[in-house]
Parts: structure tokens; C-alpha cells; sequence
């Protein structure tokens, strides 16, 4: 029972990473990087999150092998030719739905290149438009009088 509990823990923990999924006999799915197990018998899988769980090969019905977001998004990044902007965009939304920070803001330095006024790209960077031009928006909370008050991100 305990391994249940272990297993829907790490249900919720993998799901940004969505690489190999392993199907369980219970009918609950586990999502991460699957390796073999330590010990005999078992199959361990790597989430999102770094936790590393170790499932008995009698509980698993099948893993199903995909690529990680990461390999994708290689993929998708090597396909695309210098210059366009519309499959640089797509990638960017396709990476941050994905939760591949750093590589949403490298995404979006690179729109900048080709277009500095792209608004989804200034606004992942954090920046806002204030008296017509772009601003990060830490700057313009300063020029405004305001402070952070105990890590408050709002302020």
C-alpha cells in the first residue's frame, strides 16, 4: 500500500517531464526517464523533479518509450533557419507550456534578434511597455517607489 502512495507522489512530480511512461498493472501511469533498476528486477525511473523510484517488474504491464521534451525541443530547434521568426514563436509557447524555462528565455533573446520589438519575446524577459518603449518591469517598480517587502514578487 505504501508504494501506492510513493507512486501517485511521483505521478504529480513527473508530470513536467514526460519522457518514457510506464504503465502499471494498477492502471496508474508513472512519466519519466526510465533506466534499469538497481536491483534485479526492478525498473527505476528518473522524474522531473531529480526523485529517483524503483518499481518491481511484476507491477509494470508495459513502458511505452518517448522522447523528453528536451530531445524535442532539439529537434525542433535544429530545424528551424536562421532568421524566421513565426517557428521561433511557436517553439518559444510549445517550450514554456512545457515548463523548459532556460530555454524559453534563450528562445526569446533569439526573437529579439530578428525583431527587438517582439512583444511575446519582451514580455518573457520580463519586460512592459511604459512612456512607449520597453522596460523591465523590476526597473519601472523602482522608478515607481516600489520595494519588495519580504520576498513579496508583487511588490
Amino acid at each position: 500500500m505504501r508504494v501506492h502512495f510513493v507512486l501517485a507522489g511521483i505521478l504529480l512530480l513527473s508530470a513536467s517531464l514526460r519522457a518514457d511512461v510506464i504503465h502499471l498493472k494498477n492502471g496508474m501511469k508513472l512519466e519519466g526517464s526510465v533506466a534499469e533498476g538497481t536491483k534485479k528486477g526492478t525498473v527505476d525511473i528518473r522524474t522531473g523533479e531529480g526523485a529517483v523510484a524503483t518499481i518491481p517488474e511484476a507491477e509494470i504491464e508495459r513502458i511505452e518509450k518517448k522522447p523528453s521534451p528536451i530531445d524535442e525541443y532539439e529537434s525542433r530547434w535544429k530545424a528551424i533557419e536562421p532568421g524566421e521568426l513565426e517557428p521561433l514563436s511557436d517553439l518559444l509557447v510549445w517550450a514554456r507550456d512545457r515548463q523548459l524555462h532556460s530555454r524559453v528565455k534563450i528562445l526569446a533573446r533569439k526573437i529579439l534578434e530578428v525583431d527587438p520589438n517582439d512583444e511575446l519575446a519582451r514580455k518573457e524577459l520580463g519586460y512592459v511597455v511604459f512612456e512607449n518603449r520597453w522596460i523591465l518591469e523590476s526597473e519601472l517598480k523602482k522608478k515607481k517607489g516600489l520595494v519588495r517587502f519580504r520576498d513579496d514578487a508583487e511588490a
